[in-house]
């Protein structure tokens, strides 16, 4: 029911957001326009957005959890209960070091994206004049030039995630937790 209700809120969240920002979008002006091709990632910014809810009903959730699971293994082991709570601890610091250059790397990432659409469209908007300047072959290698630095930054990015993924997930492969 916690999970549904989570989901429900993410959905809520997302479609309120996408509305607000499509309708934002349809009464600018054509002069307050950059077009550096922004649009294109409001979908992605607005679930990231949506999806702090969960964060948030998460936080509460898992300080709650903690605070009735300490109580119990302290019931039951005495002093050895603070073990877990060392690991995880640990393992935060681990994360907190991986995670010092995501937001710099994501935002690397989505500029590299933006720059790539906002080449794509131009060129777009310009196909006639680039055909008859027979200038299609450097176009062409500079939007893929584009596209591969973008893939670039989006490997960057991954990478880190990944190493923040195993870094979580750390803490569920010790025998403590295989043993149970």
């Amino acid at each position: 029911m916690y999970q549904r209700r989570l989901v429900r809120l993410n959905c809520l969240g997302r479609m309120g957001l996408v509305g607000l920002l499509h309708r934002q979008c349809l009464t600018m002006r054509d002069s307050d326009a950059d077009g550096s091709g922004a649009v294109t990632l409001a979908n992605s910014d607005a679930e990231d957005v949506a999806k702090s809810g969960e964060l948030v009903h998460d936080l509460w959730s898992k300080t709650l959890e903690l605070a009735v699971g300490m109580y119990l293994l302290a019931r039951q082991v005495g002093w050895v209960c603070v073990l877990p709570l060392l690991v995880v601890i640990a393992v935060s610091r681990a994360v907190e070091k991986i995670t010092d250059n995501v937001a710099e790397r994501q935002m690397d990432f989505t500029q590299a994206t933006q720059e790539r659409v906002s080449l794509t469209r131009a060129v777009l908007d310009a196909v006639k004049t680039v055909r008859m300047m027979g200038a299609v072959d450097r176009i062409h290698a500079k939007i893929r030039d584009a596209r591969d630095r973008e893939m670039g930054a989006y490997v960057r990015f991954y990478r880190l995630m990944v190493a923040f993924f195993v870094s979580c997930k750390f803490p569920l492969l010790s025998p403590f937790y295989l043993s149970s």
